[in-house]
């Protein structure tokens, strides 16, 4: 289960970098039921939320968290 999980939030995080939609089509698109299910998730997962990670990958500060390096995928190993 937590692969399927880490293979849904890095999806997430991929089309919120590279696309406009809005969280709530994010959401649907990688099976979380809500935004907020999604936004708990993923602030878990990347330790901020999916608005600020749109944010810094837009303005190019977001590194290493589709590649899976976030202080929860490096606890797993």
């Amino acid at each position: 289960m937590a692969y399927l999980t880490w293979w849904r939030l890095n999806l997430a995080a991929t089309l919120l970098r590279d696309t406009a939609d809005p969280l709530a089509a994010v959401a649907r698109r990688v099976g979380y039921g809500t935004p907020y299910a999604l936004l708990h998730a993923f602030s878990r997962e990347f330790g901020t939320t999916p608005g600020r990670y749109r944010a810094g990958a837009v303005t190019g500060a977001v590194t290493g968290a589709v590649a899976g390096t976030s202080g929860a995928d490096a606890a797993r190993r």
